[in-house]
């Protein structure tokens, strides 16, 4: 109970830091109100959906969540949410936001106990307003979740290297670990990864309480990993979409530097690191994420000369821990004895930040425009509705046909049985259709097919469908198209 009231007392003397916080996440709910025009679900956050369908029995749920490629932490935790919550994107906004609540709560836990409460508000406003939090804290997918555990395991880390008063008791990082490791693939790679630096400095500096908790951090990470993967090895097969060349290395690369911290904002960096370098108190902080981010990127590349695992999405999900860096880095350089050229870094360290917010908020638009959102669903559920059954012919996305089916009636809230995949349908005269809408394609775009530039010819072919061009309209959007049967009131083709 003292240590309760010592901290709500730690907390109430700083009243700039709760400024800063709220400020932070007003902002954060401003911005993501600035960009919700451009939300469109995407294939994968239908595939969210269709996994936490919660008019599903318990044990089908189950089933679905822990039978694919990825982990089920957030599967589960959207699950939960979506038993009170009915429509889709609110309940993956709340979702997303009991991650960031959750570790933000943690982070201010601990650093209030460290005597450090000011310093992870500005951390925790610094995540909030991260690129990659802009980008993924609207979207159903296990990202902004394992952003979230990654930034409060990097806290975690770099406040026990920073201050050997503090000490993280085995059962949290235990769970810390396991929780990474149940969200994503690199979450878990990450805990490993910070786990290798915590160990790196405690040997470099001699202590033991900093070995013991990398090998705890570690151990459980590896061990609840390797349970989930051994019941997962079946599904390797659903990742076999990933290249690996130079070339989609050097993307992913670029990809994750963009959101980041933005274009052209490497050199100051590099800066910042250096002179971190020289100033000796902050060597520790760059020991621990040196290791880690050496890990976090070798590691993966090591193992897809095996099997292709690397993508700008799954190494964005270490950025977090650069946030952490720069901001224990600019501490350091504003501790006392700080010289005039310390207090000039942590400014420019302020000011990055606040940069790479800017540049990542305009990542994040560009990003938002060019996904392969399923855009013709709105159209598809006001002219279709009233359709029969099996009137709308649909492309099966590479997937069994139940489950594409079930994929198109998520996106378009209309039942499954409206819908019949065009290879099980038989031919049909597009003037003839029982339906305004004859056929509906998503995510069709190929190397030789582009929906905005083919032939309506090869359209129709695709969904085996044969009609003049005065039976018909398409309408086009850059992954997908619809195809409506003429005449159609003209207020009703658009692209929504």
């Amino acid at each position: 109970m003292r240590d309760l009231v010592d901290t709500v007392r730690t907390f109430r003397s700083h009243a700039v830091g709760w400024v800063v916080l709220a400020l932070a996440f007003a902002l954060l709910a401003a911005i993501e109100t600035v960009l919700s025009p451009h939300f469109a679900l995407w294939l994968d956050e239908l595939f969210s959906l269709w996994t936490t369908d919660p008019a599903l029995p318990l044990k089908a749920s189950a089933g679905r969540i822990t039978g694919d490629s990825n982990p089920p932490l957030y599967y589960a935790l959207l699950r939960f949410v979506r038993a009170f919550v009915a429509e889709p994107t609110s309940a993956i906004l709340l979702s997303n936001g009991i991650a960031l609540l959750a570790a933000s709560t943690f982070v201010l836990w601990i650093s209030a106990r460290a005597g450090k409460p000011l310093l992870a508000c500005l951390g925790i406003a610094a995540f909030a307003l991260s690129g990659p939090t802009l980008f993924f804290f609207q979207e159903g997918r296990a990202y902004f979740l394992s952003n979230s555990l990654v930034f409060a395991l990097a806290w975690q880390a770099a406040l026990t290297v920073d201050d050997p008063a503090v000490q993280a008791p085995p059962v949290r990082l235990v769970l810390l670990g396991a929780a990474a490791a149940l969200s994503h693939v690199f979450a878990g790679l990450a805990a490993g990864a910070i786990a290798a630096g915590l160990l790196a400095c405690g040997l470099f500096g001699r202590r033991r309480d900093l070995v013991l908790q990398g090998v705890v951090l570690g151990g459980s990470t590896t061990v609840v990993f390797g349970l989930w993967l051994a019941s997962a090895i079946g599904t390797v097969g659903n990742i076999g979409w990933i290249q690996f060349s130079l070339a989609h290395v050097t993307t992913a690369m670029l990809y994750v530097v963009l959101l980041a911290v933005g274009n052209k904002m490497l050199a100051p960096l590099v800066v910042f690191l250096g002179y971190a370098a020289w100033l000796k108190r902050a060597r520790p902080l760059l020991i621990l994420f040196a290791i880690a981010f050496t890990v976090f990127i070798a590691l993966p590349i090591a193992v897809s000369f095996h099997t292709p695992l690397i993508t700008g999405r799954y190494w964005q999900i270490g950025a977090p821990a650069l946030i952490v860096l720069l901001v224990f880095l600019a501490r350091a350089f504003s501790m006392p004895p700080a010289t005039p050229w310390g207090y000039a870094a942590a400014i420019g360290v302020a000011l990055y930040l606040v940069v790479a917010t800017v540049k990542g908020f305009a990542s994040v638009r560009f990003l938002l425009g060019s996904e392969s959102a399923w855009s013709g669903a709105n159209l598809v559920a006001k002219l279709a509705k009233d359709c029969p059954s099996g009137a709308v012919r649909i492309k099966a996305l590479g997937f069994d046909s139940a489950l594409a089916t079930d994929l198109y009636s998520v996106a378009s809230g209309l039942p499954a049985s409206a819908f019949v995949t065009a290879d099980a349908a038989p031919p049909l005269a597009a003037r003839d259709a029982p339906c305004p809408v004859i056929g509906w394609g998503e995510n069709v775009t190929q190397h030789d097919f582009a929906p905005l530039t083919a032939p309506e010819a090869d359209i129709l072919k695709t969904l085996n469908v044969e009609g003049s061009p005065g039976d018909f309209t398409i309408v086009r959007h850059p992954s997908g198209f619809v195809v409506l049967r003429a005449p159609t009131p003209a207020h009703s083709i658009h692209s929504p």
